[in-house]
């Protein structure tokens, strides 16, 4: 078996464009991550091939409300267990939200979850608390949260 380069084409399958509301058969061409060529692609003998006939091709999906419980709950899921669960189901970016244990409520907690995340598969936005211990007492420093890479509760932005 020969050597791959770093190029996939998913071929053959049904290309949704959600912008435009279309659908067409065709093929689309992947080199080093990025989308090269759509419809009828050329490609060299290395290319890696995946047959979509008969499926669909989308874009990333996006969960905006995910449950991953890390920190403090890793028992019931962990960021790299749930970014992987969320690739596989065709997810690319998931919102994960503040009710861990502690709850998201500070800078030094979002920058835990950005720093753990920046080599999982799916792009990870943190969603802080509103209020400290989510309580309902206390604002958070929502501002810092956000310097730090927060996405405050409503807001996400894509």
């Amino acid at each position: 078996m020969g050597k791959t380069d770093n190029s996939i084409i998913l071929e053959n399958g049904t290309i949704y464009d959600p912008y435009k509301n279309k659908k067409k058969v065709g093929s689309i061409l992947i080199v080093n991550g990025r989308v090269k060529e759509v419809g009828e692609v050329t490609s060299s003998d290395n290319t890696r091939k995946i047959d979509c006939t008969r499926k669909l091709i989308v874009p990333g999906f996006i969960d905006i409300h995910a449950h991953f419980r890390e920190p403090g709950r890793e028992d019931k899921e962990t960021l790299v267990t749930g970014s992987r669960a969320a690739f596989s189901g065709g997810f690319t970016r998931v919102c994960v939200m503040p009710n861990t244990h502690p709850p998201l409520d500070s800078p030094e907690s979002i920058r835990y979850i950005i720093e753990k995340t920046v080599n999982l598969p799916v792009k990870i936005f943190p969603i802080g608390a509103i209020t400290v211990n989510q309580a309902g007492i206390e604002m958070t420093e929502i501002g810092e949260m956000v310097n730090a890479g927060a996405y405050p509760s409503g807001l996400v932005l894509f």
